[in-house]
This record gives structure tokens, sequence and C-alpha cells, in this order.
């Protein structure tokens, strides 16, 4: 369920800027979504545990990169390897009894990034 959720999430356009350096990525497609172990749980009074270990996925995006009078352009081919992320979300029940969330814990390492570029840069 989550593989098939993650895998069909839009991404916004992202962009930032750092000094003369200015860039947008757009287009964020995942390609492929492995998660050998992922597991989420209910923690009674506190909320939910969202566990993933030893995972991979592999992605693309088109950038655009501005830097002085330098411009490229172009596509991303990312991977990662040995994704592990913890994360804990705190629920609390409103003045109506709904529950909201209170509180976002994360925590994420990954063994090995792969880029691939095309364009100027590739």
């Amino acid at each position: 369920f989550v593989e098939e959720e993650l895998s069909n999430i839009s991404m916004p356009e992202m962009k930032g800027k750092e000094g003369r350096f200015q860039y947008t990525i757009t287009d964020v497609k995942i390609k492929e979504l492995n998660l050998s172990h992922a597991d989420l749980r209910f923690i009674p009074d506190v909320g939910l545990l969202f566990d993933v270990q030893n995972s991979s996925i592999s992605l693309s995006f088109q950038r655009r990169i501005l830097y002085w009078f330098f411009y490229d352009t172009g596509n991303i081919n990312a991977s990662a390897e040995g994704v592990n992320i913890n994360t804990g979300v705190n629920l609390i029940r409103d003045d109506e009894g709904r529950l909201k969330i209170n509180n976002i814990s994360c925590d994420a390492k990954i063994k090995k990034m792969r880029a691939e570029f095309s364009g100027t840069l590739g």
C-alpha cells in the first residue's frame, strides 16, 4: 500500500536561490520504489510510527540552473540505496474529538546515492 501511494505522489515545482545560484526542479517522477522492510505501527497515547529499512528509490526530474551568466537545463536520473527512515507522528484530539497532528519527528539515512545528468553538465 505504501509503495503504491508513494509512487503516485505528484510533487510541486521547487525553486531556490543561494547568492548568484538559482535552480528550478520540475516533473519529479518516481520510476522505481522498493520498500524491502516497511512497518507502520500505532503506539497508544503517542501516535504513529513509520519505519523503513534498507530500501531503495529511483526517480527522474527536470532541472534549470542559472549561475551568473551560465544557464543549463536538462534531466537528472537519480537513485538512492540503503534508505532508512524513522518517522514518528504525535496525534492529539481537538475539542471536537478529531485527530490532529501535534508533532512530527524524522530521522533518515542513505548509504549510497547516484545521479546521471543530461544537458550541458551531462
